[in-house]
């Protein structure tokens, strides 16, 4: 199920303090995953994010713990790292109405700002698996 475009998440529901996993696309900005919340209005799992919460991530076949947060509407903070994500998923800026140039940058930057702020993006911060601390799985048991 996870070809390369897709990550899983583990997070807890701010309400129900459920634990809920859920495939995600994701794209790499310098040592940041990045998420970003396609038709967010009708979506509720970022909202548990909004504040910095400690997530388990499943990054390259392993588990991994994590620490994430959801920024909607945020330019300052989605604009830096939306075209890393509009260049590994170009049809994405299309549907948004931007263009890439041959180098893959986006050359209206106003108009990168619209989307921005009609977007919801999570960062995720996990350096990738050296270094990093292996997480619980869904289940809550650590892999040996």
């Amino acid at each position: 199920m996870l070809d390369g475009r897709l990550i899983l998440i583990t997070y807890t529901g701010r309400r129900t303090g459920k634990r809920h996993t859920l495939p995600v696309q994701y794209a790499r900005s310098k040592d940041e995953l990045i998420v970003f919340a396609g038709y967010h209005w009708h979506k509720k799992w970022w909202r548990s994010l909004l504040e910095q919460s400690t997530i388990n991530v499943r990054y390259h076949g392993n588990w991994f713990e994590a620490s994430a947060r959801a920024y909607n509407g945020d330019v300052g903070a989605i604009v830096p790292a939306f075209p890393d994500y509009l260049r590994r998923f170009p049809e994405s800026a299309r549907v948004r109405g931007l263009t890439l140039d041959s180098q893959g940058n986006i050359a209206d930057q106003r108009k990168l700002e619209e989307a921005a702020r009609d977007a919801v993006m999570v960062r995720i911060g996990i350096l990738g698996p050296e270094g990093q601390r292996r997480g619980p799985g869904p289940d809550g048991k650590t892999p040996d």
